[in-house]
C-alpha cells in the first residue's frame, strides 16, 4: 500500500500512514485556523428564511500563511431542528449532506399549507394497515412515507434564491402525484414483506422439532430484516423500492427449496459469501468523510448482490440487470481502490 503524508504550508508532516482515509480526515485543528475563523465570522448566518435565501458559491477560498490557503464549503444546516443556518464546512461531503437537509427544511416551511393536506392524504389502505405493525405501526409508517416524499422532492443542492423559486414552481405540480406513487410502492413492499414472513412462519410451524429447518428459517429471517429494516422508507429511493418485492419473493423461493435440498442451498450460499463479507467490511470501514462516489458505489454493490441472490436462488424471477461473479468481483475491486 502507498504511504500517504499530509503536510502544512511549511512542509511539516501533519499526518501520515498507509490508510488512505487520512486524505479525508478533518485537519483544520492541526493547521493555521485563524484565517478560517475569520472567514466563518464573515460568512456564517443564523435564522435563514425562504425570503432571504443567500447565493452560495460551491467553495470559499481562504488565504493562509505562506503560499497555501484553504478551501471551505458553504452550506445550510439545521440548528436544534428549529432554524436553518449558514455554515462553512471543511469537508465537501459533509457540507453537501447538511446543505441538502437545510434546503429541505426551507421547502417544508415554504409549502407548509400544501404539506398539511399531503400528510392527511398519505394513508394506508385497510388491507395493509396491519402489515405496518412490523414498522412502528400505521401512523409511524405513513409519516415515513411522507418524509420520503419530502426527501425526494426537496432534498436538493439549491444554491440561490432564483433556483429555489424555480424548483418550488416545479415541485408544487409534482407534490401529490409523488405522494400517491410512493404510497403505492410502500404498500407493495409491506404486502410482500408480510407474505415472506408468513412463508417462514408456516415452515417453522410445520417443522417444530427439526433443528435444521428452524436454523435455516432463522437465517432467512436475518436476511429479511437486513433487506427491509424498520426504517427502509428512509433508506431506499423510489427506484429501489420497485425491486424490493421481487427480492422478498426470492427469499420465499429460497426458503422452500432450501428446506427440501439444504446441500444445494449451501453450495450456492458459499459462492455468495465472499461478496457479502466484502460488503460488510466496506460498510464497517465507511467514514463520515467518505466520498459520495464511494457511498454510491457501495450502495450499488449492495443491490447488485441482491440481484445475484435472485439469479442463484430464484432464477425464474429474473434479474433487473446483468449480474455474475465476474461483475461482482470487478465492482468489489473498484470500491477497494476508492478513497
Amino acid at each position: 500500500k502507498m504511504r500517504v503524508a499530509v503536510t502544512d504550508p511549511s512542509g511539516k508532516t501533519i499526518r501520515s500512514g498507509r490508510d488512505q482515509r487520512i486524505l479525508t480526515t478533518d485537519i483544520t485543528n492541526k493547521t493555521d485556523s485563524k484565517e478560517i475563523a475569520e472567514a466563518r465570522k464573515a460568512w456564517e448566518q443564523d435564522h435563514i428564511t425562504c425570503q432571504d435565501f443567500p447565493y452560495l458559491p460551491d467553495t470559499v477560498n481562504v488565504a493562509g500563511k505562506g503560499t497555501t490557503g484553504w478551501i471551505l464549503y458553504p452550506g445550510l444546516t439545521m440548528q436544534n431542528d428549529k432554524t436553518v443556518s449558514l455554515r462553512l464546512f471543511t469537508s465537501l461531503e459533509i457540507a453537501k449532506r447538511s446543505h441538502q437537509k437545510g434546503v429541505l427544511a426551507l421547502y417544508s416551511l415554504y409549502f407548509s399549507k400544501d404539506l398539511k393536506f399531503l400528510k392527511k392524504d398519505l394513508t394506508l389502505s385497510q388491507n395493509t394497515r396491519q402489515h405496518a405493525a412490523f414498522f412502528g405501526g400505521p401512523k409511524a409508517f405513513e409519516n415515513a412515507v411522507y418524509q420520503s416524499v419530502l426527501k425526494t422532492l426537496f432534498q436538493k443542492n439549491i444554491r440561490s434564491k432564483e433556483q429555489f423559486e424555480q424548483h418550488a414552481a416545479t415541485a408544487k405540480k409534482q407534490l401529490f402525484k409523488e405522494g400517491i406513487e410512493q404510497m403505492e410502492l410502500a404498500q407493495a413492499v409491506l404486502a410482500a414483506y408480510f407474505q415472506t414472513r408468513t412463508e417462514l412462519f408456516e415452515q417453522e410451524s410445520s417443522n417444530p422439532q427439526n433443528s435444521q429447518v428452524l436454523g435455516f428459517c432463522r437465517e432467512m429471517r436475518t436476511l429479511l430484516a437486513r433487506l427491509v429494516p424498520e426504517n427502509f422508507m428512509e433508506l431506499y429511493s423510489k427506484d429501489r423500492l420497485r425491486h424490493i418485492p421481487r427480492y422478498l419473493e426470492a427469499i420465499s423461493v429460497r426458503t422452500r427449496r432450501g428446506i427440501i435440498n439444504p446441500e444445494k442451498d449451501m453450495a450456492k450460499a458459499n459462492i455468495l459469501t465472499v461478496f457479502t463479507d466484502s460488503l460488510n467490511s466496506f460498510l464497517q470501514a465507511l467514514s463520515p468523510d467518505a466520498s459520495e462516489e464511494k457511498r454510491q458505489a457501495i450502495e450499488s454493490y449492495f443491490w447488485l448482490i441482491e440481484e445475484f441472490k435472485v439469479s442463484l436462488f430464484a432464477q425464474e424471477l429474473k434479474t433487473a440487470v446483468p449480474v455474475s461473479e465476474k461483475r461482482l468481483k470487478t465492482a468489489m475491486e473498484e470500491i477497494r481502490r476508492m478513497i
